[in-house]
């Protein structure tokens, strides 16, 4: 369970726009500025470690050794952490919106080539399918990369129609000379 949590964190690490960082808990000491910042966020879904460090402030992890737990396992199951780790990127990435589009470049670039080899091959009298498959299944397949390229961009512009909505500034103040 502990390998599977580090790897979700991994995971949502590398998928994120923001740097978040590992092994770090929830368990933290912020400054005033940062929660004032998080009252002003509207946001049910929230992700906290990668809504913190999304605002921009700087960041110290103080490394400490944790106890053992009084009570046992954690109480977090693996449904609960699959959730987390699908906030947690949805909240902080556009990065699978973007794996779409190349998915449906990739599938149409791919089909376009099989297209080109299976005219080719055609042409040349080689292969025995029958009539009308190769045809039927590449454009499935071009079709269905072409639908996955239009997902990617209409959810480019969903994502960015969310991240206004979110109304996070873009600005916060770290520190004021001459107050």
């Amino acid at each position: 369970m502990e390998l599977l949590r580090k790897t979700g964190y991994r995971i949502i690490s590398f998928l994120s726009e923001s740097d978040l960082p590992l092994n770090v808990g929830d368990f933290r000491l912020i400054d005033r500025k940062i929660i004032d910042a998080l009252s002003r966020l509207d946001d049910d879904q929230s992700y906290l470690r990668g809504t913190i460090a999304s605002m921009g402030f700087k960041q110290k992890g103080v490394e400490y050794d944790r106890a053992a737990r009084h009570s046992g396992k954690s109480k977090y199951s693996i449904y609960k952490l699959f959730k987390l780790a699908l906030n947690g990127v949805v909240n902080h990435s556009i990065v699978p919106l973007r794996l779409a589009t190349f998915f449906g470049l990739f599938v149409s670039g791919f089909s376009l080539i099989l297209l080109l080899v299976y005219a080719v091959l055609w042409y040349m009298g080689i292969g025995n399918w029958p009539r009308g498959f190769a045809t039927t299944t590449l454009l499935i397949l071009f079709s269905i990369g072409l639908n996955s390229i239009f997902l990617g961009i209409i959810g480019e512009y969903i994502a960015r129609i969310y991240k206004v909505l979110k109304k996070s500034s873009l600005i916060h103040v770290q520190d004021r000379l001459n107050r």
